[in-house]
């Protein structure tokens, strides 16, 4: 498989977007909730880019001929393990403190741990897991649509194809939920844990990721090109429309514009801001910055970094107790910085273990022992 250095330092943005949402909302969302749900929004990029990733190393390791069986072994392999490894970290705490962990509470019922692992939710961001694994059901099926005739070469194509798939879905969803409303309780949450991140709301940024990695040569060409910039700054002004025009001006955007600006302007936003991420890395490679050996090393443990760092900002919730409006930024970037440096040593840490590659990725944890 060919390498592409610069996908490392990709992580590291999205990894540092996914840490940024979290400081944010334990520390801006108490004083300034407006702008908080407005840089919330921005840092949605964040997962998209995870998930176009995802698409692209696969499309790089698996693409014509290739056996089923050991394609979904090792994906299960790499994900589910740690994922179960760190729910019962995170559950373990809210079942015996259930009254400082949301969604938690007692008596401890099976039904509910199993409830929480088949949906995600055992901590607030692991629903990204049930999202992964969804795709990478779909991935053989998806990666041989993409390689059709058809598809080849007209991302265009794709682009709306894929596009109209999720407005169907936002279409339904309405449907879903009354499905929903009708069965039993853990029925219930299934389906509305599933609907509510469904993989056909990320399905544009899989699907591009597959694309680039079967024309890497003419998408490198193509993104040094200036009609992408005028183009991120026309859809960027008609983002921030909907977006300040509605919070901080109170114009009266109707609500077909907020349905075209999350169906169409926000991937294609996302999608030509990675394009200036990537353009970015690539200058990163070129140099030897202290930056660049920074994010190489971020972009190596983005993986362990997103399981663990939740529990990292538990542990130093405490320290947020003297924050005040003034020092609001302050201690957001305090807590920010403290929370990616803790999470890396943390993860060290595990990898010293025996079988650690099981619960933080074969990459950095110990090798297996016979």
């Amino acid at each position: 498989m060919k390498k592409f250095e610069e996908i490392e330092i990709l992580r590291a943005f999205a990894i540092l977007g996914v840490v940024a949402l979290h400081a944010l909302n334990d520390t801006l969302w108490n004083y300034n909730k407006a702008l908080f749900e407005s840089l919330a929004y921005c840092l949605n990029y964040a997962v998209a880019l995870f998930i176009l990733i995802s698409g692209f190393v696969l499309g790089l390791k698996y693409r014509r001929d290739f056996s089923l069986i050991d394609f979904y072994r090792k994906r299960a392999s790499s994900v589910i393990p740690p994922y179960l490894v760190f729910s019962f970290l995170y559950m373990l705490p809210g079942y015996l403190w259930p009254e400082s962990y949301q969604g938690y509470s007692r008596p401890f019922l099976l039904s509910d741990a199993a409830a929480k692992l088949l949906t995600g939710t055992a901590t607030p961001h692991f629903w990204f897991f049930i999202l992964i694994i969804k795709l990478y059901v779909l991935y053989p099926f998806v990666v041989r649509l993409i390689d059709s005739r058809f598809f080849r070469h007209n991302f265009l194509i794709l682009f709306i194809c894929v596009l109209l798939i999720k407005f169907c879905w936002i279409y339904f969803y309405a449907d879903i939920n009354s499905l929903a409303g009708a069965g039993p309780s853990f029925i219930n949450r299934l389906i509305l844990a599933q609907a509510d991140k469904s993989v056909f709301f990320y399905l544009i940024y899989f699907a591009t990721g597959i694309y680039i990695s079967g024309n890497t040569d003419s998408i490198r060409r193509e993104s040094g090109e200036r009609k992408y910039i005028y183009l991120f700054f026309v859809v960027m002004f008609l983002f921030a429309f909907s977006k300040a025009g509605k919070s901080y001006f109170h114009l009266d955007v109707p609500p077909s514009y907020k349905t075209f600006k999350d169906i169409f302007l926000v991937p294609v936003l996302f999608i030509l801001f990675y394009i200036f991420l990537y353009r970015w890395s690539v200058k990163l490679l070129e140099g030897t910055s202290m930056l660049k050996k920074i994010m190489i090393v971020i972009g190596k443990y983005s993986f362990g970094i997103y399981m663990v760092h939740l529990l990292v900002m538990y542990m130093m919730g405490p320290m947020l107790g003297g924050m005040t409006e003034a020092l609001v930024w302050a201690y957001c970037l305090l807590y920010y910085a403290a929370t990616i440096i803790l999470s890396i040593f943390f993860l060290k840490l595990m990898s010293l273990l025996p079988y650690s590659e099981f619960a933080v990725g074969g990459n950095i944890g110990a090798k297996r022992r016979n």
